[in-house]
């Protein structure tokens, strides 16, 4: 199996703690130029490098959707200098969700439209852990937007203060707030959907279980520890049947997998 470099944010398993990072290393996605399945898998999101003729040495890039043998190639934005650090395409609900590396450390993520559109969710300027800046033992959530597996609903995650996390569940059409919940960060968390449509925040102890959803605000829960957090919804770098994609030397590529490894392995 090729090792790939570790692509943070889609892996849903980002989180600062007063100054560090932890990382899960189970996303098979590229840092630079993530690859993504469409929700229904018969399609990807990709992010690709484009080249400036006036400064060979700077890095830009594009986010494209094709049909997985390469045909019917289409924009989706515009060149941009930004590392993007987040990717999802919910293909049946007609929009993707992209978070971009700001140059001051902050993160951006937008909901675009097959068209280009784009509406900013979420905007920070300063890295998360500036937050719990000369704090021992604290910890704050780098925002994180992950769209349900139906694409209906968006949770936002993020930090206002140090050692809390805020739970926003917002409708994807409209971008409406529909409820909203506070948690007391007292160690690392991981999230990821659930099959059955309800989010998943585990602490990184590996025996604590939060269960929430639009309806129902964070219940410690005596589930058994997820097994795992990536893919963490329905649009990632692995398809249904397990397929792998990437990007490498200009085109995308795709190896067969394990269907146990995609989404709903938890």
């Amino acid at each position: 199996m090729k090792i790939k470099t570790l692509f943070l944010l889609i892996s849903s398993l980002f989180m600062t703690a007063c100054g560090s990072q932890l990382l899960k290393p189970d996303d098979p996605n590229s840092t630079k130029t993530p690859v993504v399945w469409s929700t229904d898998d018969t399609a990807l999101a990709v992010v690709i490098p484009v080249n400036n003729p006036e400064n060979p040495n700077s890095e830009q890039y594009q986010i494209v959707t094709q049909r997985p043998d390469g045909s019917d190639r289409q924009q989706i934005t515009e060149v941009f200098p930004q590392t993007v650090m987040q990717l999802h395409y919910i293909k049946e609900q007609g929009y993707l969700i992209a978070g971009f590396q700001l140059q001051n450390g902050g993160l951006r993520i937008d909901r675009i439209t097959p068209n280009g559109n784009a509406i900013s969710i979420i905007e920070t300027k300063t890295p998360a852990m500036q937050l719990c800046q000369g704090q021992k033992d604290s910890y704050a959530q780098t925002p994180l937007i992950l769209p349900s597996p139906d694409g209906l609903w968006l949770v936002n995650l993020y930090s206002q203060t140090c050692n809390s996390l805020t739970i926003d569940f917002l409708q994807a059409g409209n971008l409406q707030t529909v409820s909203s919940y506070e948690l007391e960060l007292e160690q690392q968390m991981f999230f990821t959907w659930h099959p059955m449509g309800y989010l998943l925040i585990a602490g990184s102890d590996q025996t604590t279980v939060w269960q929430v959803d639009k309806d129902h605000p964070p219940l410690k829960t005596t589930a058994k520890y997820p097994r795992c957090f990536y893919p963490s919804t329905r649009s990632s770098a692995i398809a249904a049947d397990g397929r792998h994609a990437w990007f490498e030397a200009g085109q995308v590529k795709i190896e067969t997998g394990d269907a146990k490894k995609a989404f709903g392995c938890q």
